[in-house]
C-alpha cells in the first residue's frame, strides 16, 4: 500500500484502498463496524492510507532516495542565491504532469 501511495494516492481509486484498510484493520483486530479505529491505528503506530499521501510521508522519503533524478537550481544558472541547492521545479501546464511523482517531489 505504501508503494502504491506514490504513484496513485492522488487518483479516484484511492477511496477503495481506504476502505479497504478500514476492513483489514477491523477483522484484524475485531472491531465492530461502529467502533472508531483510530485509536488502534495509533497504538498500532499505522498511518492511515490518507495520512500517508496528505502528509507526503512516502513522496518524501521517494524524493530523498532518489536525489540523483532532479536537478538543483545551481545546475541551471551559476547566480549565487539562497535557494541555488534547492531543486529546479520545472515548468509545465499539465495537470497530470504536476500531479505526478516527480512534480509533487520537488
Amino acid at each position: 500500500m505504501t508503494y502504491g501511495v506514490i504513484f496513485g494516492g492522488n487518483s479516484p481509486n484511492s477511496i477503495k484502498i481506504f476502505k479497504i484498510q478500514k476492513k483489514i484493520i477491523r477483522i484484524i483486530t475485531n472491531l465492530r463496524n461502529g467502533d472508531s479505529y483510530r485509536n488502534i491505528l495509533k497504538t498500532m503506530k499505522i498511518l492511515h492510507f490518507y495520512s500517508q499521501y496528505i502528509y507526503i510521508f512516502s513522496l518524501l522519503i521517494h524524493t530523498v532516495d532518489n536525489r540523483h533524478l532532479f536537478i538543483t537550481n545551481q545546475a541551471i544558472h551559476n547566480i549565487n542565491t539562497r535557494s541555488n541547492l534547492k531543486f529546479h521545479i520545472p515548468n509545465s501546464n499539465l495537470t497530470k504532469y504536476q500531479k505526478g511523482e516527480y512534480y509533487s517531489g520537488i
